[in-house]
């Protein structure tokens, strides 16, 4: 064998057994990324959702009267009830009695007023109203605002990562009373006591 042929074969066995080392001395690095679970919500904690809500002005108590012509002057007249608002709440899903017993405080916070607890009603007697008004045909009223949603819980696992059911229905209360006297011969928003109680009274 010639001398450089002999250099070629020995410098060709070096690098072949420098790379066996490098192999034996840096194996393959085991892959150590993991994923991390992604957080949704408040572990363990219940969270209500409301849909469909809507507030409507409500008449409960009303009484036409005609006022004598004359000037202006405080007129106090007995309305009579002619509805009822009970504040009620429905399970249409099976839930637990601490969640139905939250239902009418989260819907207070969602509409932003102070409602009227869960088996509450309207008053059932006769409300005086006291109004200053010309002569005329009125409708004299008592309401309050009725207000109705749909309501949904969900329940966070104990990891914070996923939500199941616990319970839906529909609600209903009453809050922010409104009086007065309701001229015949006016016209008023549909969306006020006043053309409620003139439908009604007049």
């Amino acid at each position: 064998m010639s001398p450089r042929k002999r250099t070629q074969l020995l410098a060709a066995a070096s690098a072949a057994a420098a790379a066996s080392a490098l192999a034996f001395a840096a194996p393959a690095q085991a892959d150590t990324a993991s994923t991390e679970a992604v957080i949704v919500c408040d572990a363990n904690e219940t969270a209500m959702v409301f849909s469909g809500r809507s507030t409507t002005p409500t008449i409960t108590h009303v009484l036409a009267v005609t006022v004598p012509a004359g000037g202006s002057a405080s007129r106090t007249y007995s309305t009579r009830k002619v509805t009822t608002i009970t504040a009620s709440i429905t399970v249409t899903a099976t839930t637990t009695a601490t969640v139905k017993a939250a239902v009418m405080g989260e819907m207070s916070e969602e509409f932003g007023v102070t409602l009227a607890a869960a088996g509450e009603r309207t008053k059932e007697t006769s409300e005086s109203v006291t109004v200053t008004v010309p002569g005329g045909d009125y409708a004299f009223y008592h309401g309050e605002k009725k207000y109705n949603a749909s309501w949904a819980a969900h329940k966070c696992n104990s990891n914070g990562t996923a939500t199941s059911n616990a319970g839906k229905g529909t609600a209903v209360s009453w809050a922010v009373p409104g009086e007065g006297a309701a001229s015949c011969s006016a016209s008023y928003s549909t969306n006020s006591f006043a053309y409620y109680a003139k439908r009604i009274g007049c």
